[in-house]
């Protein structure tokens, strides 16, 4: 049963970005959030716009024709359109990139 409730909470997330496999960042927070939490604050996610990838290591995006492939910036504008719906706020690099 756990399995199949994975894969359905899987596909919802693939699903809001367009049949993309989100980045474990994003997973992560999308998973705090069916928690319901009362308020999520993040911080140090920035779509790698950075560059970076795992703290030290350079991102290095995907072929943007594969159809799984991360898409960082789908993610950037999920977090901008559902800002309002979900109690997250940002770190002010985010607030920035968001507004």
């Amino acid at each position: 049963f756990m399995n199949f409730q994975q894969s359905i909470a899987q596909q919802r997330k693939v699903a809001l970005l367009d049949g993309r496999i989100p980045t474990t960042g994003f997973a992560a927070i999308l998973d705090v959030l069916d928690c319901e939490p009362k308020s999520v604050f993040l911080t140090g996610f920035d779509g790698f716009k950075s560059g970076l990838h795992n703290v030290n290591e350079v991102w290095r995006p995907g072929d943007p024709a594969d159809p799984i492939g991360h898409r960082p910036e789908l993610e950037l504008a999920w977090l901008k359109a559902n800002a309002g719906k979900y109690p997250l706020t940002f770190d002010k690099k985010l607030q920035e990139m968001l507004a």
